[in-house]
């Protein structure tokens, strides 16, 4: 898990590097440093626990909306490009609608491996 959450990551770097896009990765945690283990013992109050709940619900929330919407656009330019006349802007716009679809899926499998971790580890501890 650790190998494809650091691959996702260098994806999702990359992609922001080039200009795909304008996602800001949280710093990555190292679960294995022991020194950080006594720092991160503070426990977050039960509100901003339900802050942080509604903040990547409305994310979530925008980023399907956001598929949907390039999921239509590819199809509608992968008809364009299937003719014969399809330009080099058409042709760019396709795979750049393309690697911005792929760059919110990478997002939400990298918070559902953290979710994943996160819920393996405490199964550890208890």
């Amino acid at each position: 898990m650790n190998a494809s959450k650091v691959y996702f990551r260098d994806f999702l770097t990359r992609c922001r590097n080039y200009g795909v896009t304008s996602y800001e990765l949280p710093e990555a945690k190292d679960d294995d440093s022991p020194e950080e283990k006594p720092a991160a013992s503070p426990k977050k109050s039960e509100t901003d626990n339900l802050l942080d709940a509604c903040r990547k619900r409305k994310e979530k929330i925008a980023r399907f909306t956001e598929q949907k919407a390039m999921e239509e656009r590819q199809r509608q330019l992968k008809d364009l490009i299937s003719n014969a006349t399809a330009d080099d802007e058409v042709v760019r716009e396709y795979y750049t609608v393309l690697l911005k679809y792929w760059v919110n899926n990478a997002i939400e499998e990298l918070r559902s491996i953290e979710d994943l971790m996160a819920f393996l580890k405490q199964v550890s501890l208890s």
